[in-house]
């Protein structure tokens, strides 16, 4: 019973944090379609303050060996590029991971688990205000 509602939890926050890409003329059933490959969006303009990337990049090598925490603040059916709007307010590296049909974005990819937990509450005070912390050990999400 606790594992079912777990699982209509998680279901309704995914649900909710997916705020673009609804495909309403889209007729392809995402559970049958192939995997897509995540491309590296080449972007010829930083849109970020500081060190971080100004590329959106595969979590699967970030997070290989270990265990490590991130913040997910977004998931949609589209794959965004970092100069995307919705990421002005993220001035640290982004991440995405394309899992059930969502592409799904983490920053704040640490194994300190504090460090993690500093992000999230600032991204919380964005308009990520449901963003949550996940856990990555060598490379799957648990």
């Amino acid at each position: 019973a606790i594992a079912s509602a777990f699982i209509n939890y998680k279901n309704r926050i995914d649900s909710r944090s997916v705020i673009a890409g609804n495909n309403n003329n889209n007729n392809n059933n995402s559970s049958t379609s192939p995997r897509p490959s995540i491309p590296s969006p080449t972007i010829s303009q930083t849109t970020n303050s500081g060190n971080c990337s100004d590329t959106i990049q595969p979590i699967s090598e970030k997070v290989k060996n270990g265990t490590w925490y991130a913040c997910q603040i977004l998931a949609s059916r589209k794959l965004f590029e970092r100069n995307n709007k919705v990421f002005d307010s993220v001035n640290s590296n982004i991440y995405v991971l394309f899992e059930n049909g969502l592409y799904k974005y983490y920053t704040g990819v640490e194994q300190n688990k504090q460090s993690s937990i500093d992000v999230l509450k600032n991204m919380q005070k964005t308009i990520f205000k449901e963003s949550f912390l996940v856990v990555f050990n060598n490379g799957k999400k648990q």
